[in-house]
């Protein structure tokens, strides 16, 4: 692939030195415009020719950029083997543990409307594959992704502990979040220019017909002022209090 980009460079830089020689051998004097619109020219001639020989070679370049990947993942694996298993462990761990303690207390959870557990299992969920995602970060050497991944990891235990603290009424809150998600992205469908453009579009995939804009009122009235008390509460108790 390198060698292929050097010399898509070179074509593109030999094109240009020609059209400039001309140029400056010419005797006649040098129209700006014209000088612009013939680089351009050059450049967007070279550049569709560039394009084409990548695609020619994309399954050379391709196996190649392969190997040369899972050879790195393979020394970086032979190298971090000891901590990158304990990690894999510890997480296969956590995610079956989890979902027995679900299966196990769910049915309990769901007789007692009990927004704490259904809220924690839900963070749960996202805990085991964000944890997944960081391991394979680990393993393809991308240690900065996998540490932003880390900072998301914290966040959520965070949020874990501060519901945890505060029962089920904050529970709640939490998970009717949920409906500014969701009414956020319907706005995408309902409000031009892109409404008509972008549900014809994706009709077929969504399934139900969008909801009215009187149900869309309807939803912003009785939804979204919970989960913006919400926000705010939970930002107020973050600024001015630890999470005991």
């Amino acid at each position: 692939m390198t060698l292929i980009l050097t010399l898509q460079r070179v074509m593109i830089e030999n094109s240009i030195e020609n059209l400039l020689n001309e140029i400056i051998n010419s005797d006649n004097e040098v129209d700006e415009d014209k000088l612009n619109s013939e680089l351009e020219e050059v450049i967007s001639e070279k550049a569709t020719e560039a394009l084409r020989l990548i695609k020619e070679n994309a399954i050379t370049t391709l196996a190649y950029e392969i190997c040369e990947r899972m050879g790195f993942e393979e020394r970086n694996y032979s190298l971090w083997k000891e901590p990158l298993d304990l990690l894999e462990l510890f997480l296969l761990t956590i995610e079956r543990k989890g979902n027995k303690f679900n299966q196990k207390y769910r049915p309990e959870a769901a007789e007692n409307n009990d927004f704490v557990f259904e809220t924690l299992s839900r963070l749960h969920g996202r805990v085991c594959q964000i944890g997944f995602e960081i391991l394979t970060l680990l393993k393809c050497g991308y240690a900065d992704g996998a540490n932003a991944r880390w900072r998301t990891l914290y966040e959520i235990t965070c949020f874990s502990y501060y519901i945890k603290n505060h029962g089920n009424e904050m529970a709640e809150r939490y998970l009717l979040y949920d409906y500014i998600e969701s009414y956020n992205m319907i706005k995408d469908y309902m409000n031009p220019p892109n409404s008509t453009e972008l549900y014809i579009k994706h009709k077929e995939i969504l399934g139900d017909e969008l909801p009215s804009k009187e149900e869309m009122e309807e939803i912003k009235k009785s939804k979204i002022p919970s989960a913006v008390v919400l926000a705010v509460t939970i930002q107020i108790h973050m600024d001015g209090q630890d999470l005991k």
